[in-house]
């Protein structure tokens, strides 16, 4: 399959599928489990085939439920188009062999953008409207990428490309939980909660030491920005709570694809940084 077809068939999934991550992070910080079919929350109908259809079920309904004609949320076609959009960049910027075929190697990578960009579009979503990274995501991040290394010091793994070497690994998750942890304690939890700590841990798993640390990095720096904006235009207090978790899913971006020597370079840190530890 050609890389193109491949792409524009991502983001029709990321699409669809962005329903299914709205719900988990609706439900899973109330101590739900998605269960049962999607309905409308002001009358209950179950919604239709045509109500599921991404972004065009939403046109088509003009925006409101076919029974009691509540406003359905615009945030879910923001959801949609966004996880649609992120998931055809992930496969497109794919590096390959022959500029147009996929093989085995580019598909272990798609695979690992394609779950990285959906944990943290449900952490987003969650920590926007619940101040809560669910454990399911973050702690599952840890376990699943923690298993993945272990089984790759031991045995030679399809996907050892994708991830750092398992001691660059080990300490990316120690500096995140560090870092953020210190923050968390020192503050009892008013400055960083312990959902940040873990997602910091997972990330940490995932793109490996030094990135963690510019990832962090750039995260309190886009909060800040983000925050002083805020202000500025009166939509929030210098009191006001702001979930961080979002920050970090945004600044972990970069390093998902690939474009973390990219960002080095452009820090004027790429002199002092050894890739590939």
């Amino acid at each position: 399959m050609t890389l193109g077809l491949l792409a524009l068939l991502a983001a029709v999934f990321g699409a669809a599928f962005a329903s299914f991550l709205e719900v988990l992070a609706d439900r899973l910080p109330k101590g739900e489990w998605p269960s049962g079919r999607s309905h409308c929350p002001q009358c209950g109908r179950l919604l239709s085939f045509l109500d599921l259809l991404p972004v065009l079920g939403w046109v088509l309904r003009r925006g409101r439920c076919a029974s009691c004609s509540a406003r359905i949320p615009v945030r879910h076609v923001i959801g949609e188009l966004s996880l649609a959009l992120s998931f055809f960049v992930a496969v497109i910027t794919i590096p390959v062999a022959d500029g147009i075929f996929l093989g085995a190697s580019e598909g272990w990578e798609i695979a690992f953008r394609l779950l990285m960009l959906s944990a943290l579009f449900v952490v987003i979503v969650a920590d926007l409207r619940f101040y809560i990274i669910p454990d399911l995501i973050s702690l599952g991040l840890v376990g699943l990428l923690g298993l993945a290394h272990i089984l790759g010091a031991f045995f030679e793994m399809p996907y050892e490309h994708v991830l750092p070497v398992a001691g660059n690994a080990l300490w990316g998750m120690l500096f995140g939980i560090g870092f953020l942890g210190t923050f968390s304690v020192i503050s009892r939890g008013t400055w960083m909660g312990w959902g940040d700590v873990k997602l910091a841990a997972g990330l940490g798993l995932a793109f490996g030491f030094p990135a963690i640390v510019i990832t962090l990095g750039l995260s309190f720096m886009l909060g800040a920005v983000i925050a002083l904006l805020m202000v500025g235009l009166k939509l929030r207090t210098m009191k006001d709570m702001l979930p961080f978790g979002p920050f970090i899913a945004l600044a972990a971006i970069p390093f998902l694809f690939g474009l973390d020597l990219m960002l080095y370079k452009a820090l004027g840190i790429a002199d002092f940084i050894k890739l590939g530890m």
